[in-house]
């Protein structure tokens, strides 16, 4: 599912692209990757990995991603770029995750006009899959800098979901459980505005991808374990935790959602459990 590849050159990123602290690196096959690093006690790259493949698995339009096993001498640049010590006891070999750097992004300064712009994407019926996605690995970080829009040279436009490194509540792999039975509507103020942009009609597309989430198999499941071992070299009691919080929140996961529609409030005839 994912290749590892060799980096070779530092790629300098444009300016005001996003808050998060990360870089650009060109593989060998030609391609630019971002990154994110880990720092001490906080898993960003680990994370990010968690979420691109659980999108992968249940179909969200999430960039491709790969892993790059990064030489000493480009490390140390993004050191310099980034002004912090990465936290290289996380991961093995130097591989870290990265996904693919898509160019061609439409900036938005506005929320309405980015759900407006959604609107126009090729893949607009994709978009709604983010609200599954997100309650089910309960991503805190959704606001209107990681939602890509893509304009290609046909003028045409697509959507994809970014930045998942404040997954699981934002706990620490030592306490994620503290999350795992929690399914309340977000309270972050960025949110509101995407959950009034869902009408009955997509909320219907939403129970689709949940129904995804609730098929997740355990081969999937053990895959991602086996990715956490090999390459980030994770204890089986962290390792164990992760399973645990999928595994549990998967199961009847439709049923939660049909539990949430009162966190939008365009929905005018509420689906009932069963019906």
């Amino acid at each position: 599912m994912y290749e590892v590849i060799e980096a070779v050159e530092y790629v300098p990123k444009p300016n005001d692209m996003g808050t998060s602290k990360w870089v650009l690196i060109k593989a060998e096959n030609g391609i630019t990757y971002q990154i994110k690093f880990n720092e001490e006690a906080v898993a960003h790259n680990t994370y990010e990995f968690i979420g691109n493949f659980i999108g992968k698995s249940i179909e969200v339009p999430v960039p491709n991603g790969i892993f790059l096993q990064i030489p000493d001498f480009l490390l140390t640049k993004c050191e310099e770029d980034l002004n912090f010590t990465i936290d290289r006891s996380k991961v093995i070999a130097n591989i870290f995750f990265g996904i693919e750097w898509i160019y061609g992004q439409v900036q938005f300064n506005d929320i309405e006009l980015l759900l407006e712009e959604l609107q126009n994407t090729m893949n607009y019926e994709e978009f709604p899959s983010i609200f599954p996605y997100d309650q089910y690995l309960r991503n805190y970080d959704r606001h209107i800098d990681n939602h890509l829009i893509i304009k290609t040279d046909k003028k045409q436009q697509f959507y994809y979901s970014i930045d998942s490194d404040k997954i699981f509540g934002c706990f620490p792999m030592a306490d994620i459980l503290t999350e795992k039975e929690v399914f309340d509507c977000f309270g972050n103020p960025a949110y509101k505005p995407l959950y009034d942009s869902i009408d009955d009609k997509i909320f219907k597309i939403i129970l689709i991808y949940s129904n995804k989430i609730e098929a997740l198999k355990e081969e999937e499941l053990n895959m991602l374990d086996e990715y956490l071992t090999d390459f980030y070299g994770i204890d089986l009691k962290s390792r164990k935790s992760i399973k645990e919080f999928l595994n549990f929140r998967k199961t009847n996961f439709s049923e939660k959602c049909i539990s949430n529609q009162s966190c939008y409030e365009n929905i005018k005839r509420p689906i009932l459990i069963g019906g």
